[in-house]
């Protein structure tokens, strides 16, 4: 029973609860909302739409869209976003919001700019995407970029895209792209005994032999 005897929940604390006859929540088939300020900051949807949001304004767009399977965590998550399936993780995240769909945005203020499109992910503080409204890019922390990242798991269809260190928007030529006007490439260094000893080598495998064996 709740402190106090019969059904109420004290404000001060309960005790003498049971795990599995004292609970929050409702009987209806209705989402669970939490408020602060009288601000929508929480949210459990039925599983029919999937909705997760929990943090101050989090997911009130998807929630006055009646967006699907969306999870948006941290102050101001994804506050302004109406597509399905996105979830973002991060004061902030996602902050700028629209009709994104099946996007990933991890960390404060992460997938800042985007404000459209489809398959994006963004991980780390403040990264922003090679475009405002593209789809299937990627951006690890402003140092890796990936643009027509496709490939789904269930899918038959082989994976593919192209990805860049030092530049946002890697040659169309290349799978991977290597800008710096002041480093260089590093390939891995072995002696010629180790480079002979390595099994089913694959053509165009290479290395940096740093003595004359082998």
């Amino acid at each position: 029973a709740a402190a106090g005897g019969g059904s109420g929940w004290s404000l001060t604390g309960n005790t003498g609860l049971s795990s599995t006859a004292n609970w929050i929540g409702n009987n209806d088939d209705i989402s669970f909302n939490v408020k602060v300020n009288n601000v929508f900051s929480g949210e459990i949807a039925p599983s029919a739409y999937g909705r997760t949001h929990f943090g101050y304004n989090a997911g009130t767009g998807a929630k006055s869209a009646l967006s699907f399977y969306t999870t948006l965590i941290g102050s101001n998550a994804g506050p302004s976003i109406t597509g399905n399936g996105n979830t973002g993780v991060g004061e902030a995240s996602f902050d700028n919001g629209g009709a994104l769909t099946n996007s990933v945005a991890i960390g404060r203020k992460a997938a800042t700019t985007l404000n459209a499109g489809d398959n994006n992910v963004a991980i780390g503080y403040f990264t922003g995407l090679p475009s405002t409204s593209g789809s299937h890019q990627l951006n690890i922390q402003n140092v890796i970029w990936g643009v027509s990242c496709n490939g789904i798991y269930t899918s038959p269809t082989t994976p593919s895209g192209r990805i860049g260190i030092g530049t946002n928007a890697p040659n169309a030529s290349a799978i991977l792209d290597l800008t710096s006007t002041t480093q260089g490439f590093l390939p891995p260094r072995m002696t010629g005994t180790q480079a002979a000893a390595i099994a089913s080598k694959a053509e165009g495998l290479m290395v940096y032999v740093t003595d004359a064996t082998g």
